[in-house]
């Protein structure tokens, strides 16, 4: 199979690339500074159309939570007109599958058991509200253009490569920097 992989050189993107590579795919790995823009439709269009890869996983785009605040219409922009330009590139080059990473910061988070897909969701914040609208999108295209559409809601990722700026990475860097006496609590 011909898989493209958006994201490919962000911190889970590596992690697919290597599993479908071992799996005997071969991969077209974007990531920033490969690859058309996000923003860019024409050139989605035309890339995945000289492509023509049987299936598209769709993990490029805004990330960081945190950094969602700052500047929300970036963040809203970046990752709903990326992922449409991916879908509508799809689209047109009839690629058999997506795959579309969300989150699973769209689901209500006060809660005295366990989430699944039937969960209340409710976006708190600019980040998951892109995510959510990448998800409507996406479910237009299935419903209205019959592309097949896999939508994938993450919890959060941890390991190594994670960069700081993340809850995990961010906790263990401060946990070091008490060790060496370089900071006297945690800071969230």
């Amino acid at each position: 199979m011909k898989a493209v992989v958006t994201g490919a050189n962000g911190f889970v993107g590596p992690h697919l690339v290597r599993h479908l590579e071992q799996s005997g795919d071969e991969v077209i790995p974007f990531g920033k500074g490969t690859g058309p823009d996000l923003r860019d439709h024409s050139e989605w269009r035309s890339t995945i159309g000289e492509l023509a890869p049987d299936a598209i996983y769709h993990l490029a785009g805004w990330s960081n939570v945190g950094t969602s605040w700052d500047s929300p219409a970036a963040c809203f922009n970046l990752n709903t007109q990326g992922t449409v330009n991916v879908l509508d590139a799809a689209r047109v080059a009839g690629v058999e599958k997506v795959i579309v990473a969300s989150s699973a910061d769209l689901y209500e988070t006060r809660t005295d058991g366990p989430i699944d897909e039937d969960h209340q969701l409710q976006a708190t914040n600019p980040y998951a509200a892109s995510k959510l609208a990448c998800e409507v999108a996406a479910a237009q295209y299935f419903q209205g253009y019959g592309l097949p559409v896999v939508l994938a809601r993450p919890f959060n990722h941890m390991g190594p490569g994670q960069g700081v700026g993340f809850v995990a990475p961010d906790f263990a860097s401060q946990i070091v920097a008490i060790e060496n006496g370089n900071l006297d609590r945690i800071r969230h």
